[in-house]
Formats: structure tokens, sequence, C-alpha cells
């Protein structure tokens, strides 16, 4: 069964170019390939326009940014990121992902074309502090006020070790899984990918927590894919994925994690369950 949900393969493509240095090229994965395995052509609701809701109903746009706190009054969730780490409301992560898209494949028509239809929305985007390079030190970071700032620092070199990206989706999506058993297939569809592009993923099982009455599924991964730092030779790399996914309302929320190293994976799980519902 191929699940109707957002088009994630892309998302992830996304996210590790934004993990990765600018020197790094993921060989093995080309626009060809990962168009065809994020198809939203059986999607059960992939014909029907997204909603227009008045703002203070819209999901999208009823989140708001208290500091360190995300929090959405229409889903009723909130999330508490560490001192550090900069977060971008709904508008910039959108901008984000579109000139990541732009930039590594050439067009945005897929992603556009998704959130058209409202088979997926963006609610947050966060990173968490850059590593040191030549070129920039923590304390060069501050918050950046627009899409376009946050574009300027990864074009200067500033390399996030993790970050994390909260999207929705219809909650349709789930047919008749629950979240559990909806992020194993997830799990199985994404491995399936890697795959594809030449990599492998190796996930854990998944687990189930009760927050404040609310299922929580969490699942973490190893993914190993082929790079070139040089243009040339190919290396193996470990890039360290985690997810987890609820309802809420009409809803499924689905975070998902990619970091460089064991110590930004661990800490970003730790954000992902510092999770509350009101």
């Amino acid at each position: 069964m191929r699940l109707p949900y957002l088009c994630l393969p892309l998302t992830i493509c996304l996210m590790l170019t934004s993990c990765q240095s600018s020197a790094v090229e993921t060989s093995s994965i080309s626009m060809e390939e990962v168009s065809s395995s994020t198809s939203i052509e059986d999607s059960a609701f992939a014909s029907q326009p997204a909603s227009e809701l008045p703002e203070d109903l819209d999901p999208i746009q009823a989140g708001s940014i208290d500091g360190q706190t995300y929090q959405n009054e229409v889903l009723g969730f909130s999330y508490t990121f560490p001192e550090g780490w900069h977060l971008f409301d709904a508008d910039q992560a959108l901008e984000i992902q579109l000139e990541k898209a732009q930039a590594a494949y050439g067009t945005t028509e897929e992603l556009e074309q998704s959130i058209e239809l409202g088979s997926l929305g963006y609610l947050l985007y966060v990173e968490a502090p850059v590593l040191q390079t030549e070129n920039a030190t923590t304390s060069d970071l501050t918050t950046s006020s627009s899409s376009e700032d946050a574009a300027e620092e990864m074009e200067d070199g500033q390399n996030s070790p993790a970050n994390i990206l909260v999207q929705i989706a219809p909650a349709v999506a789930l047919q008749d899984m629950t979240p559990s058993t909806y992020l194993e297939e997830l799990a199985h569809q994404t491995q399936e990918t890697y795959e594809n592009l030449g990599g492998w993923m190796e996930p854990s099982s998944v687990e189930s927590y009760t927050v404040d009455g609310n299922e929580v599924a969490f699942l973490q991964s190893q993914i190993t894919l082929e790079v070139s730092s040089d243009g040339v030779t190919l290396e193996d790399t470990t890039i360290y994925q985690g997810y987890s996914i609820f309802l809420a309302e009409d809803h499924l929320v689905i975070s998902l994690l990619l970091a460089q190293n064991e110590t930004s994976f661990t800490e970003g799980m730790e954000v992902l369950h510092n999770l509350s519902f009101f």
C-alpha cells in the first residue's frame, strides 16, 4: 500500500542539502528519481484544492514564535527549542524550501503543486546553531528576520549540524491507520526510496507515547549515502534522521529531524519529545 502523504522524500532531499556542506554533493540523487518516488497522484485528496480558511482558523498561519517556543492555537500544540536554535515561521519555512528546491533541482513545480492541492503545508523550520567555519563563528549568529536572510546565511557557508521541519497533511492521510502504524509504513517507503537512490536506511522500531492524552509516534534512523567532496571520489556519509507524528484536529503533524552527528541528533530528538498540547 502506498501512503497518500505529502511528498516526503523530496522534503528529505531538500533538508539534506542544508545539512551537507556546500562542497559536498549527494552523487546518487537526481530530480528524475526523486520525482518518480514522490508522486501524489494516488492521494485521496490530491484532486481537492486547499481550503481557504479565515486567517485565525488557518492552522499554518495560526502558529506564533515567542523566543524559543513555537505555539499553534488552532492545532493546540507547542514546541520549545534550546537556546541558540533558529526558528523560522511558516512563510519563511516555505520560502526556504522553495529556494532549496530551485537550487537543488532547478524547479519548484512539484513542491508548489503539493502545496496548492493542500497535501502539504509548512508550519515551522528550525536550525541548530551553525558550525564554525572560516567565514562564520558562533558569535555571528542572530535570528534571521526573513527567509531571504536565512538563504544568505546558508550561501555564506554557515552549515547547521541539524534542522527540523514541521509540516502538516490532511488527517485523511492516515486512512484507517494509527500514527504508529502510519510511521511504520512511512519508514518502509522511505527506506525503499533511499535504496533506489543508492543508499540505505536503518530504522529503529516505532515508539509511541501518550502526551497530554494524545498519541505521538517517534522513530529514529541512520542513513548512509554515497557523497563526493571533490566531485570525483565517492565516500559513505552517515546522516541521522528522526520523525515524530501525531494528530492535531483534522491534520497530521509530521516533524522531520536531520542531523550530521550523533550529538546534534540526540539534542534534536530531545526537542521532538519536548512537545505539549493544550
